[in-house]
């Protein structure tokens, strides 16, 4: 179950860390017959967002990466996106295949995410599990792997 990601979602709308686990479970349930492997973490995520009335668009943007553009950050294949409890950072996605880490600050009025390569797993494995998670993306990843800014 993605911690990280239902205690951001609670946050956001209000609901107990509990009602939220419930409603992820109810999700997990619908997806289950919709949506193939590939896709069934990414659509999971937007049954519950809908369910707890979260706008999808408010949360991702369009994003052209390597010359292919997705509606947003949730259909690129294989990639393990998280809502981050964070001031400086609204959400991280990560692409084991490629190791590249995806991140979305807090503080963009719109969503614009940001591009770091060659970030290992361990990296974002850190990263994700770290207390506070401005201070490790500036102390480990910002300074040490360069960001493009991803156009939509």
């Amino acid at each position: 179950m993605p911690i990280p990601m239902l205690q951001s979602m609670s946050a956001k709308s209000g609901k107990s860390l509990e009602e939220v686990e419930k409603m992820w479970q109810e999700a997990k349930s619908k997806a289950k017959d919709k949506a193939d492997t590939e896709e069934y973490y990414a659509y999971t995520t937007g049954i519950l967002k809908s369910m707890l009335g979260l706008k999808e668009e408010e949360n991702s943007a369009a994003v052209k990466i390597e010359g292919k553009k997705y509606k947003s950050i949730y259909e690129i294949p294989n990639i393990w996106v998280m809502n981050v409890v964070s001031n400086a950072i609204d959400e991280a996605a990560y692409d084991p295949e490629t190791a590249t880490l995806y991140v979305n600050f807090a503080s963009s009025k719109s969503s614009t995410w940001f591009m770091y390569s060659n970030v290992p797993i361990k990296v974002f494995t850190e990263f994700t599990l770290s207390k506070s998670k401005g201070a490790y993306f500036v102390s480990k990843i910002k300074a040490k792997y360069e960001g493009t800014k991803i156009e939509g």
